[in-house]
């Protein structure tokens, strides 16, 4: 028996070998019905998505549970914006936070990349926090991290541990004002005041933050930033990617209330019709 469970997605993330800039092209969404053993998932199967990343030839494997974010071209920003600033590499032996987890994507390989590092793997949903537990095990990581079921509002907006680095990718799209259902409340709307309480930073809990925000929400966090004492650069600014967030492009309210805003943008090049400018940010509170 393999270290998956019997239902999910499985993911391969690899280093940056693909064509056309890294685009991710998924190639199925496979719902297993038997556990498979670590060494038979190869690349490019139908179990695979592969997306560009990180550094020398490894690959690694993710497991996603059912209702999980998925990697995405966020994620790709996101880690390789961070594994190119000067602040990363001269990181030692760094106390990382990973706020928003979903996969563990981003902790499980900052962490591959410094043997000495250690993660706190921070989610509200239980099946997030579950996924990077089992990541964590494939990539033989388990000591070096912790697991954290909680509001990252209420984990981080009280005194405790302060981490070097804290790195969160949270859903960035605001809610129309009327008319949305109730799957848009509960994931991608939520994550604006996780933003906010991110970026504020009230307790100092991490020295700094590197976060991705969209067109849809780079205005709230630079009018946050103008009564925030710290210190910001943009790793990356303005990418136009495709606009691919779960639930939102089929509200048709939601949808036509980002477009009116000129939050997002309808793209015949884009895999999903529609694309969105996103940014990485690093922010310094020391």
């Amino acid at each position: 028996m393999g270290v998956f469970p019997k239902r999910g997605i499985l993911y391969a993330l690899l280093d940056n070998r693909f064509p056309q800039g890294g685009a991710i092209r998924p190639r199925a969404k496979y719902m297993m019905k038997k556990p498979p053993r670590l060494m038979k998932v190869k690349l490019g199967s139908p179990a695979t998505l592969s997306i560009p990343i990180y550094s020398k030839s490894e690959r690694i494997l993710l497991w996603c549970d059912d209702g999980v974010f998925e990697p995405s071209v966020d994620t790709e920003f996101l880690l390789n914006t961070t594994l190119a600033s000067p602040e990363w590499k001269k990181l030692r032996k760094p106390r990382l936070i990973d706020v928003g987890c979903g996969s563990g994507a981003i902790g499980i390989s900052l962490c591959m990349l410094k043997p000495e590092s250690r993660c706190c793997f921070l989610d509200v949903d239980p099946r997030a926090v579950g996924s990077t537990r089992i990541n964590a095990r494939i990539a033989k990581l388990l000591r070096r991290s912790e697991f954290v079921t909680s509001d990252a509002r209420i984990f981080l907006g009280s005194p405790g541990r302060v981490y070097d680095l804290a790195l969160s990718n949270p859903p960035y799209v605001p809610l129309p004002i009327k008319g949305a259902h109730s799957h848009s409340q509960s994931s991608a709307y939520a994550g604006l005041d996780l933003l906010k309480g991110l970026v504020k930073n009230d307790w100092r809990r991490y020295r700094r933050l590197i976060v991705v925000a969209s067109s849809c929400s780079l205005g709230l966090v630079e009018r946050q930033l103008q009564s925030t004492r710290c210190t910001i650069r943009y790793l990356e600014k303005n990418l136009k990617v495709a606009f691919s967030i779960g639930g939102v492009l089929d509200d048709k309210n939601w949808k036509r209330h980002l477009l009116r805003q000129g939050w997002i943008e309808q793209d015949s090049t884009s895999l999903t019709g529609y694309s969105h400018l996103i940014s990485v940010l690093m922010l310094s509170y020391v």
